[in-house]
């Protein structure tokens, strides 16, 4: 567990970090509004797909890094362990960014947001 939180501490000390996961937040909303136009039912499956294959990734991250770090391959844990926590904060911010801006869009289209 330590090696987590290292490695979370690791990638959030970096001083791009949240300026790149607004951006990536941005472009997320763009997309959603873009591409579903307000179909909240549509995009709840594309979301299900993408959050299924960001998982799927970072369990093949995690299956290769850890064997390295429990047999002492890796002298620093903490930046394996940053890449796989990096590919799952950016999918999950341009997950929450396209749920924006789906939500967005259907709420305009609904004459709530003028």
């Amino acid at each position: 567990m330590i090696y987590i939180t290292d490695a979370f501490y690791y990638v959030i000390q970096d001083p791009y970090f949240f300026p790149a996961m607004t951006s990536v937040v941005m472009i997320g909303i763009f997309i959603g509004a873009t591409i579903f136009d307000g179909n909240l039912r549509l995009s709840r499956k594309y979301i299900l797909t993408l959050f299924t294959y960001s998982l799927l990734l970072s369990l093949v991250n995690l299956s290769r890094v850890i064997p390295r770090i429990v047999n002492g391959g890796i002298i620093q844990t903490q930046q394996p362990l940053a890449g796989t926590l990096t590919n799952l904060f950016v999918s999950v911010a341009y997950l929450a960014g396209m749920y924006i801006g789906v939500w967005i869009t259907k709420k305009a289209h609904k004459g709530v947001i003028r």
